[in-house]
């Protein structure tokens, strides 16, 4: 909290833009960043149920009230970069109703297809495409691998409790922990052999359902008015873990969607991973702009600003303009 109030006295963010979203900028980084956590250890079932439902609709909103948030979905976002990118779309996705927009940043694979450089529902190994060739798990920006899945799996194997990637901490034994099912030992089930790559059967479809692709183009029908105008990704050309694949299929199926999305989709060429298009000002700036557009003209902003903040007889917000 400290950190962020800092932040914008020292970039002199207007009074207006605090007042807004100080608590929901907060609360939204904390619960992505416990939700990214909790993933390396839950049971993936649990993910969406009473661990998110206590974060997202107790913490939050005790949060929102000591710290003065508004506590209405029009005043409150998501945002966050890389696992935190792909955890602010996530929580917009499956939670429409409770965030007003999300700003995710160079994202975890959005995009199972192209989960890095991995296809989970179609390639049979991870470390190796379909030539026998070894696959990159990081480029520098000139294209040069940095070093490859086989490479980083093996490191987390050395890491991992009983030498398995999945119990490391690592990269992958995060996404693994996140997005596979248990086995019978009550551990995550490698979505690949720790030493060969060779793909377990049934990844693909056991992971599917954290691919938000396929969950926003499966849903679309009653997702297509909580979500219109509300999603904004953004990602570098050259994102050195090859994520801008993945935004790049989302944007393509997106774009197709009718009613149309209205989401917003931006690549820097030649950027590589934790580009952002815009300062963190001009992004809290849009946010106050979505957070003017979808609060009521009467009721509970007014009584808001006029019950707890000291504000000029000018206050554009009582006078219920802009």
């Amino acid at each position: 909290m400290s950190i962020s109030r800092k932040a914008m006295e020292v970039r002199k963010v207007d009074a207006t833009l605090v007042t807004y979203l100080l608590a929901s900028i907060s609360v939204g980084l904390n619960i992505a960043l416990a939700i990214a956590i909790l993933g390396a250890s839950a049971d993936p079932e649990k993910l969406n149920g009473r661990t998110v439902r206590a974060l997202v609709e107790e913490v939050l909103p005790a949060i929102e009230h000591e710290f003065r948030g508004l506590g209405h979905p029009w005043a409150r976002f998501t945002t966050g970069g890389s696992t935190g990118g792909w955890v602010s779309l996530a929580l917009q996705v499956l939670y429409p109703d409770f965030f007003g927009g999300c700003w995710s940043g160079f994202p975890d694979p959005v995009d199972f297809r192209d989960f890095q450089l991995v296809n989970l529902y179609a390639d049979a190994n991870a470390f190796l495409d379909g030539d026998g060739r070894e696959r990159a798990s990081a480029r520098e920006l000139d294209g040069r691998v940095r070093f490859t899945i086989r490479h980083e799996v093996r490191h987390e194997n050395v890491l991992g409790l009983g030498g398995v990637f999945t119990r490391s901490g690592g990269q992958w034994g995060a996404w693994n922990a996140t997005f596979a099912g248990r086995g019978p030992d009550g551990w995550p089930v490698p979505g690949w052999d720790p030493r060969s790559g060779a793909m377990t059967p049934g990844t693909g479809t056991n992971w599917a359902r954290w691919d938000l692709r396929r969950v926003i183009e499966g849903n679309w029908e009653s997702l297509a008015p909580k979500l219109k105008g509300k999603i904004r990704v953004w990602v570098g050309e050259s994102d050195e873990y090859f994520l801008n694949h993945a935004v790049h299929r989302l944007a393509e199926s997106m774009a197709k969607l009718e009613p149309p999305a209205a989401a917003r989709f931006e690549f820097g060429p030649g950027k590589g991973h934790g580009w952002n298009p815009r300062s963190q000002p001009e992004v809290w700036r849009e946010m106050q702009a979505a957070a003017d557009a979808g609060a009521p003209r009467e009721g509970g902003r007014e009584a808001y600003f006029k019950s707890r903040f000291l504000h000029g007889a000018a206050c554009v917000h009582c006078k219920g303009g802009r």
